[in-house]
């Protein structure tokens, strides 16, 4: 009898766990429902806003993809976590969406030809986008990239006056890959070696000496046009009468070689010792 009375409770108990896993795995189900729902919810507002922003500004129509490409481009160069890569690419797709605040004649014409007045409203549209973004859950980190965006190398920017590392490496990046669309892709008067001679001037202010490192990396596979193509080349491939596409500089931003410097013997002898003792940017 006693016998008998354990093996019912061993069935019972094992009824009970047979139970738990059911339910345990019901609720697995329900959770990665919830958690797909929630994504595809996500995806589909930031396209929304994306939309909206370039509905909202026909001259920056294109702007947009250009700067996802080159942050996300920049993103992987830097070796960055697949999530922080994400959430780039988003930053990058909403870097504008301060500018749905902007009257519309404001949107019709370029920031550069504003007045004084309109001009402080408009530098102030990245942190009014942290703002509306972080009242929604899951882009809290997109919403620092954004509220950053105007910082300085220096610590001279806006809002918090951070410098370097202090800046979040997706605001360096998307500062960067802004400035080069406007100067290279968009700006059709300039070629790209003038406007990198503008870039140039940046570092170490304005931008990250290494960012600016990729952005070079970046428009020699993605020339305006076949006279602006510039092979990249490995150290031990550096030869005397070669010409700098780019500037070189160490990773603190101070320039060592400037744009178009012709290479003689003792500036790759130079280039190598300084990449030994000190690490080159490049």
């Amino acid at each position: 009898a006693q016998m008998a009375s354990e093996k019912e409770m061993l069935k019972n108990s094992l009824r009970q766990i047979a139970l738990m896993i059911e339910d345990r795995e019901s609720m697995q189900q329900e959770l990665d429902r919830l958690a797909d729902t929630l994504e595809r919810n996500f995806s589909g507002l930031v396209d929304i806003l994306a939309f909206a922003i370039e509905a909202k500004s026909p001259f920056h129509r294109g702007h947009i993809r250009k700067v996802v490409d080159i942050s996300v481009y920049l993103a992987e160069k830097f070796d960055l976590p697949e999530q922080t890569v994400a959430d780039i690419e988003i930053a990058a797709r909403l870097h504008e969406l301060g500018r749905l605040a902007l009257t519309d004649k404001m949107a019709r014409v370029i920031p550069e030809t504003y007045p004084a007045e309109e001009k402080a409203f408009y530098i102030n549209h990245s942190v009014e986008a942290a703002a509306m973004l972080e009242r929604f859950a899951g882009f809290e980190r997109v919403a620092a990239i954004l509220r950053h965006l105007y910082e300085n190398d220096d610590g001279t920017g806006f809002p918090d006056r951070l410098r370097k590392k202090q800046i979040p490496i997706g605001s360096r990046i998307l500062a960067g890959a802004d400035l080069l669309d406007y100067l290279a892709y968009r700006n059709k008067q300039n070629s790209l070696e003038d406007a990198f001679r503008q870039i140039e001037g940046f570092v170490g202010n304005r931008l990250d000496a290494r960012v600016v490192r990729y952005l070079y990396e970046y428009a020699c596979t993605h020339p305006v046009t076949e006279q602006d193509a510039a092979r990249p080349v490995k150290l031990f491939e550096l030869k005397s009468g070669m010409q700098l596409a780019a500037g070189i500089y160490t990773r603190s931003g101070a320039k060592l070689l400037p744009m178009n410097t012709i290479l003689r013997k003792e500036l790759i002898a130079q280039i190598v010792i300084g990449l030994v003792l000190v690490g080159f940017g490049w």
